[in-house]
């Protein structure tokens, strides 16, 4: 194996280390993307979706520093990795997983309506976000959202009435 570059006490080929970190950021890769297409609806809040994209574009970006060759233009290149993979790859995990929302919906519509149980305000930087909490029945059990109170419409005790999925009943669409 000459010209190989060793690393650590075990001695393996600097190659056999992309390919194993490789695979390493590709599957967190994917199980960031899937999460994002099937379970981000269940998350109302801004983080979960936030962690995902920085854990995914992340995971983008080293799979880029470990496999292209970084010399000349190294900064042009991360801007077009950047604007000709990562955000087409964030805009399409969008676009799947609002897909999925459809199909969910689509067929399997159950109209139910919701009570406001809880009134709460989230408070970040510079703002303030009005969010209201919502029970409502499907299939034999309960089941809460939030959601955000935009102008401070709905108040405790409120009657709502969504569009939920049969199939997942955690996806839902505000009819009023």
């Amino acid at each position: 194996m000459k010209g190989d570059v060793f690393y650590g006490s075990n001695r393996k080929p600097a190659s056999k280390l992309k390919i194993i970190w490789s695979w390493v950021i590709l599957l967190l890769l994917l199980i960031c993307t899937y999460l994002g297409i099937f379970h981000s609806h269940r998350y109302y809040g801004f983080n979960m979706v936030t962690w995902l994209c920085i854990i995914g574009l992340g995971s983008l970006y080293a799979l880029y520093m470990i496999w292209l060759d970084h010399g000349k233009w190294q900064k042009l290149k991360s801007i077009l990795f950047g604007l000709f993979v990562c955000i087409p790859a964030a805009g399409l995990v969008i676009f799947l997983h609002n897909l999925f929302v459809d199909s969910q919906l689509f067929g399997h519509e159950l109209k139910v309506d919701g009570v406001v149980t809880e009134l709460y305000v989230r408070h970040s930087k510079n703002r303030q976000t009005p969010y209201a909490v919502f029970s409502y029945p499907a299939n034999g059990k309960i089941w809460t959202q939030h959601i955000v109170n935009k102008e401070h419409a709905l108040m405790v005790g409120d009657t709502l009435t969504v569009v939920c999925s049969e199939l997942d009943p955690e996806i839902f669409v505000r009819i009023n």
